[in-house]
């Protein structure tokens, strides 16, 4: 682990308060393909879907010419070696439309792989995984996992047997329900993922005994330490926090006055 130290102020401003801009600095860059190929399979392991062998980043940011507009999309756009497309966002406080907004941008990945008059066959299914810092489901169940249905059957018996299952797929994490009382041995890949991300720049042993032991993840820590190093990078961050806080605000007095219309 690296010795330099962190300022904890800074760590919880950039981490909790828009851990996104980290995952997409992280996870976006050539050199870390194996860590976002990492995170790509804890996820889809853990619900006994069949790992990819490598993901490469489709909208790749270099964060010192990063705009705060907002426009500009925080997600992380990847394809797999099967030319099947996932979109990873980080969502740290609940909105009521995240599940539409989450469909939407999941919906326009799917329909923008073809161009008017292309063939349908040719689109590939696309997965959508959001790590979420809030309550959303009832119960302690932290993965959760939302397919296409007919007729109640995840996978109807369709004459010509397509798999119409895997066309969409919307994987959300609940991070705050990590069971931190399981030991290093004990935790999937997948919450030792959500460790890192949930706690990196924080004292949780268990994150320290993580770092010492797992190579990607000392990777992903050393990668945290520069980011919150970089004088320029925090305050590029500083004018985005603050530009998606009023894109926020704006969203939920409109959503507000609508209400009052009703």
């Amino acid at each position: 682990m690296s010795e330099k130290k962190i300022n904890e102020k800074e760590i919880k401003k950039i981490i909790e308060a828009y851990s996104n801009i980290f995952a997409l600095y992280m996870l976006s860059r050539i050199n870390n393909k194996d860590i976002l190929t990492s995170v790509v399979n804890a996820v889809l392991i853990n619900k006994n879907f069949k790992p990819i062998k490598s993901a490469e980043v489709n909208n790749p940011i270099n964060f010192k010419t990063f705009t705060e507009d907002k426009d500009s999309c925080l997600d992380i756009v990847a394809t797999d070696e099967n030319d099947k497309s996932y979109n990873i966002e980080i969502q740290i406080s609940y909105q009521t439309f995240f599940i539409g907004r989450l469909t939407y941008y999941w919906s326009k990945m799917f329909i923008g792989q073809i161009e008017e008059s292309e063939n349908y066959d040719i689109l590939k299914p696309v997965t959508s995984i959001a790590l979420i810092d809030f309550d959303m489901f009832d119960g302690d169940n932290m993965h959760h996992l939302g397919e296409v249905v007919f007729d109640g059957q995840l996978k109807p018996h369709l004459k010509n047997n397509e798999d119409v299952s895997n066309l969409m797929r919307l994987h959300i994490i609940e991070m705050n329900k990590l069971d931190l009382s399981k030991s290093f041995e004990e935790m999937s890949n997948l919450e030792k993922w959500i460790l890192f991300f949930k706690h990196c720049g924080t004292d949780n042993e268990l994150l320290k005994k993580l770092v010492s032991r797992d190579p990607l993840i000392e990777k992903a820590y050393n990668e945290y330490v520069k980011f919150t190093g970089d004088k320029e990078l925090r305050t590029m961050i500083d004018r985005v926090i603050e530009a998606r806080r009023i894109k926020n605000s704006e969203i939920y007095f409109a959503v507000q006055k609508e209400r009052k219309k009703e």
